[in-house]
Parts: structure tokens; sequence; C-alpha cells
């Protein structure tokens, strides 16, 4: 958290326990969950939801979609998740898929 707090300034109150839940469902589902949580990192820019030039990405934060599951491209939004523990249970489960 302390190294995605040094990228993200402004890092939304409702991410603030966000490692701790892929700690949790990555070790449920024996997932490197820290693996997990990099690839987020890289996906939502630091949970910025935005490109490196500052545009906005397709996903925005309220969707609880950590890994642009469901988005295509241009514009189309992609999956929705009901909290943040969802969404990383989503992530991590499409992770076992593979």
């Amino acid at each position: 958290m302390r190294f995605l707090k040094s990228r993200n300034k402004r890092l939304l109150p409702a991410f603030s326990r966000i490692a701790s839940w892929y700690e949790h469902h990555g070790r449920i589902w024996k997932v490197r969950w820290d693996y997990a949580f990099y690839q987020m990192l890289i996906e939502t820019n630091f949970l910025t939801f935005r490109a490196p030039n500052g545009r906005r990405g397709d996903v925005s934060p309220r969707q609880n979609n950590f890994a642009g599951i469901g988005t295509t491209g241009g514009g189309v939004p992609g999956n929705s998740f009901v909290d943040v523990s969802t969404g990383v249970l989503a992530q991590i489960q499409h992770l076992v898929v593979y």
C-alpha cells in the first residue's frame, strides 16, 4: 500500500484496504496475490483509472473492475462489481481460469 500511495497521492478511501483483499482472495484461490495486485496497478494506472497521458480510461473507479474485465476499448466500460472485495475476487477468479 505504501508503494501504491507513493504513486497515487489522491487514492480514494474506498481503496484503502485493497491489498488486504488481494491477499485474502489470493490465498483462498491459491493465486499469487502480489502478482494480481501489481497487475491491477498497471491496468488502473495506480487506481487513477487514467491513461499515462491523463486521459480517462474506459473503466471508472465506482465499477470496482481492477483488471479491465469485459472492456474491449473504444469506450466500452466492461463489467461492474458491487464492492472492492467482489472486484478483486473477480480478477483472482479470472486468473484461475487461465
